[in-house]
Order: C-alpha cells, then structure tokens, then sequence
C-alpha cells in the first residue's frame, strides 16, 4: 500500500451539520453532541452537497453539551466492512471504536508523524462526504486529509485541512461525488498519545 503523505495545511475548520439553534442544549453533562453552520453549502445535481468557499473562509464547528453518548450522522452513512489504523495508543481503543456509534470510545494513534485509518466499504460505491468525530485537549491545529482508492493501493487525495480548538466536535466534509472502496483518513499526530482522539466517523 502506498504511504500516506501529510498534506500542506489550509487555515480553518470546515463546517458540517446544519442544527437550529433551538438544539443548542447548555447542560451540565459530558461534550458529545456538535452544532454546526454550513450556510456556504450547495446543493448539486443528484443531491451532492459541496462547499463554495475555501477552508479559511468556512465557518467554525461549535462544541455543545449532550447527556446522550450515541451519535448518529445526520445523512445516511455507506457500510463499513472492514477498519484498520496506522498505530494505536495503549489507552485507546482499536479503530473499529470509531464506527461503533458510542461516543465513549475512541481511537488515538500511538506514534508520531502521519497516522490514519482506512475504511473498507466491501464494494466500490459512490461517496461524497465524510463526517468525523473528534476530541482534541489542546488548541492547536491538527493537519488531515482524505483519500479515496478503488483497489486499496492508490489514493487520491479529495479534502484535507486543520482541526482546531479544544473539546468534542465534529465536521462533515463535502466534496465532488466519486467512485471508491477504500477511504483513507489521515491525522498528523505529535505522539502525545491523548492529544488527538478520533469517536467516530462516517462514509457518505
């Protein structure tokens, strides 16, 4: 398989899910559920969604407080049949966590530099979003990036950007509608164990 390679980083965050501000919940539980802005989205022929700014400009995921740990993505997700990770950190759990639907469990990465989990769909299948769940303690910014492969050796890189800020939040990452089986999602990691933790991610 061909090495993962890190990706120059953009400034900013993409946007996601478009939640009114009504489910805005201020409460005393854990950090589980994620508000979004996607107002720069459109939708194309077919019902493909894609944004029309770059990263810089897109707005931020804002962090919300949720008592329930189940998360759901907000657009029917494709089958994954298979999950497997670059390295895995003694405290986290293995990569399937990451499709589990449970925002208690997670994968972090165990070295340092370009770590990333590859996702089998068992069939080539039409994708145009990827959502991902992710918690970070620290502020600064996290380099990632998508690749998308038919045959599991060649990628071909469809989005890439920065995670920034502290806490649980989530984005839903749009792009052109293309053919894949295997979806590749990268993280540069500071071999801080905890530092970046991935709950959950979906193949739209």
């Amino acid at each position: 398989m061909a090495a993962a390679v890190p990706h120059t980083a953009h400034s900013g965050l993409s946007c996601a899910v478009e939640v009114p501000d009504a489910a805005v919940e201020q409460t005393a539980a854990r950090e589980y559920a994620i508000a979004h802005d996607q107002s720069d989205m459109i939708t194309l022929a077919g019902g493909a969604r894609m944004h029309t700014l770059p990263p810089e400009e897109r707005p931020s995921a804002r962090v919300v407080e949720s008592a329930d740990p189940r998360w759901t993505p907000v657009s029917a997700a494709l089958p994954v049949s298979a999950v497997r990770a670059s390295s895995v950190a003694g405290r986290s759990k293995g990569p399937s966590s990451t499709i589990d639907r449970d925002l208690r469990t997670r994968w972090s990465p165990a070295g340092e530099g370009w770590q990333w989990l590859v996702y089998d769909l068992g069939a080539v299948q039409r994708i145009s979003a990827v959502s991902i769940v992710w918690h970070k303690v620290k502020g600064d910014g996290t380099l990632f990036g998508i690749e998308l492969s038919r045959d599991g050796e060649h990628y071909e890189d469809v989005d890439h950007g920065v995670l920034t800020g502290r806490g649980t939040k989530e984005s839903l990452r749009s792009f052109l509608p293309q053919d894949a089986r295997y979806v590749r999602v990268g993280f540069s990691a500071d071999g801080a164990g905890a530092a970046l933790a991935v709950q959950e991610v979906a193949v739209h």
